[in-house]
């Protein structure tokens, strides 16, 4: 299983820099949703370590429901999900961790869910 980080970590889109940062623990969150977009860590890392936040597009490529497919981590249900490309929540986060891997994220690289 990856290593677990801790679950309450954010990074942050800023929309005027078109930017991705991490929020660190001495930063305070921005509070003006206009220019910021944040988004928080699901507490799981992807089949190479990386941490999942919410808003990456991951690849599934060992799940028997979902094999080849991309989508986007979002929260829903109570839980973190993955949504594909057609709209239809796949699968729990926590659950194919290792079977998941960070290609994007919905800023930066939304031609993947097309």
């Amino acid at each position: 299983m990856p290593k677990t980080p801790d679950r309450f970590r954010f990074r942050c889109w800023d929309k005027e820099n078109e930017k991705l940062f991490r929020i660190d623990a001495e930063m305070a969150l921005p509070v003006d949703n206009s220019k910021f977009v944040i988004q928080q860590s699901t507490g799981v890392c992807d089949s190479r370590g990386k941490e999942i936040f919410e808003g990456d597009i991951v690849y599934n490529f060992h799940n028997r429901i979902c094999n080849g497919k991309y989508g986007e981590v979002v929260f829903a249900l109570g839980s973190w999900m993955i949504l594909d490309d057609e709209g239809a929540l796949d699968m729990p986060v926590f659950e194919n961790a290792c079977s998941l891997t960070i290609v994007g994220n919905c800023f930066e690289n939304k031609e993947l869910m097309k």
